[in-house]
Formats: structure tokens, sequence, C-alpha cells
């Protein structure tokens, strides 16, 4: 849609593709910062309550991080993710969420794994201390 729009209003190849007339045929350009007052707009209709500085978390970039999420979820590898997203070097790792489908992954591609070692242990599986001391060695987890 954005690619017809340009071609039919004429737009060159050296300028950006996101490009509208308005009603005098004046050209304006689709911004990021339109993008993302256009989806702020739309979560607070969603989300009326939504506090302010969560509101300013939604920007055009949102999007992205979505299909990137996304991508993960359907077990798509790195590279792909990065080309179809135009993502360059690893930056895209500190977008990847922990998400119930990960999670799920995780554990399907444990099972076959923590069934062989539940056999080992047998019938010892009952007699395995349940108050193992926490290790705090490793320091505090942080997921900003």
């Amino acid at each position: 849609m954005i690619y017809l729009r340009s071609i039919r209003l004429g737009q060159p190849d050296n300028l950006p593709m996101g490009v509208f007339a308005n009603a005098k045929g004046i050209k304006k350009y689709l911004t990021g910062s339109k993008i993302a007052e256009v989806l702020q707009a739309a979560t607070k209709i969603a989300h009326p309550g939504i506090p302010k500085e969560d509101l300013s978390k939604i920007t055009s970039h949102s999007g992205r991080v979505w299909a990137l999420v996304l991508l993960d979820e359907a077990g798509k590898k790195p590279d792909f993710m990065k080309s179809r997203l135009r993502w360059m070097g690893n930056s895209y790792r500190h977008y990847l969420r922990d998400t119930a489908a990960i999670n799920e992954m995780h554990n399907k591609a444990l099972e076959k794994a923590s069934a062989a070692v539940m056999a080992l242990l047998g019938d010892n599986a009952d007699i395995l201390p349940n108050n193992v001391v926490e290790d705090e060695s490793m320091g505090d987890y942080n997921d900003d």
C-alpha cells in the first residue's frame, strides 16, 4: 500500500516511500513520531487508564519489536529475523522476550532429557532433598 501510493504520487526513488498528499495536494511524509502518535491514540482507546509513562514507551519501533518476538516464537533462526526486519548486528537480542510460547518450546526441548534423568533416578527420586539452599553467588538477575 505504501509503495503503491508512492508510485501514484510520483515519489522519486531517492526520497522516502512513506508519503501522502494532504487535501491541498501537498506531500507529507509518514514519520516515526506520526506512527507513535497513532499507536498511542489507539492504545488510549483500548486502555483508557494507561499511565503516561507506559504510553510513552509505545513508539514506531514497537511493531518491529512485536514482529521480532513473533518470529522468535515461531522458531525462526536469528539470521532470518535479522534479514527480514533489517537488523544490523546483534542488538535485536535485547528485544527478545521470555514468552509462554518460548517457555513451551524450552520445556518440549528438554522433555526427553528430563525423562531420561528421572529414569536414571528411578525410585531414588523420592528421597532427594527438597530444601536446597539458594545459591546467590551469581548476583541479581536484571531484565531491563
